[in-house]
């Protein structure tokens, strides 16, 4: 997987909430939602998914996986 930021290879990090993706030129991160549940306020993460389920047009970076 690239950075859609930089296009640099994400590297595989092991954490104590699971594995996140991490750029290394541009230090972007990339994260599962079960990785969001473990690591941040369930309200928080509920509302993120609510906002990307909802929206229709596209913003900011795509997905690199």
């Amino acid at each position: 997987m690239l950075c859609p930021g930089c296009q640099v290879k994400l590297v595989r990090h092991q954490t104590p909430q699971g594995i996140l993706w991490v750029c290394p030129g541009c230090n972007g991160r990339m994260a599962t939602l079960g990785v969001l549940r473990r690591s941040i306020p369930g309200t928080i993460v509920q509302s993120l998914w609510d906002k990307a389920r909802t929206r229709t047009e596209r913003s900011g970076r795509p997905c690199p996986s």
